[in-house]
């Protein structure tokens, strides 16, 4: 499963290695490409509730708009029925 997710901002504070060691410790993660101001990030098939929870988090922690996971919940959701 892929998504596209808009790169948060960095600051001397919150650095993009700091957000790439975040997200690598996310459920099913597998990989994440840079796509200019976005990144592409790539999950296991294994992905479930729990891996969007994670991201939720991870999202209002770096301030990233949400919209992208409403479709991964919902796969997440269906599988799990």
């Amino acid at each position: 499963m892929k998504i596209l997710i808009i790169s948060p901002s960095y600051n001397s504070n919150k650095s993009e290695h700091d957000f790439f060691n975040e997200l690598q410790q996310v459920h099913a993660y597998k990989d994440n490409k840079v796509m200019g101001s976005h990144y592409l990030l790539e999950l296991n098939q294994d992905f479930d509730m729990h891996t969007v929870k994670q991201l939720e988090q991870l999202f209002n922690t770096w301030q990233i708009d949400p919209s992208p996971l409403t479709t991964l919940a919902e796969l997440a959701s269906a599988d799990s029925a």
